[in-house]
């Protein structure tokens, strides 16, 4: 069973998270990026969240946001609504290399795999 991946971030950090992912993993076709400027019309941004979440054809997939409550992620609850999408933020690229390693786990094991994530600060 493998998990699919929405990413919703602001533009341009979809996709240099995307090249990011693609020279450590080469292509992940479970693994669909939407950058939003958020001056575009509300509409044109919900099609396209629409249209990428269309095009994962996964058993479950799972959300990552950029900043929780941001335009992007406004615009992917109203894209999104009614559907049972389970949602992680914030974006980071251990999250991403994390769930993305694991992405064949059961949907409950890979969601624990994210809570493993930690931020260190150091001086």
């Amino acid at each position: 069973m493998k998990n699919g991946f929405l990413i919703i971030a602001h533009n341009p950090i979809g996709m240099a998270f995307q090249e990011a992912l693609v020279k450590i993993f080469g292509v992940v076709p479970e693994c669909v990026f939407v950058d939003i400027d958020s001056d575009e019309a509300q509409d044109k941004i919900v099609n396209k969240i629409r249209q990428a979440r269309l095009s994962l054809k996964t058993e479950q997939i799972v959300m990552i946001q950029d900043i929780p409550g941001a335009t992007p992620a406004n615009m992917a609850g109203i894209a999104c609504k009614g559907e049972s999408i389970p949602t992680i933020y914030p974006l980071s690229m251990p999250l991403l290399f994390k769930l993305i390693g694991n992405r064949n786990l059961p949907l409950g094991d890979l969601l624990e795999k994210a809570k493993d994530v930690k931020t260190t600060v150091g001086f």
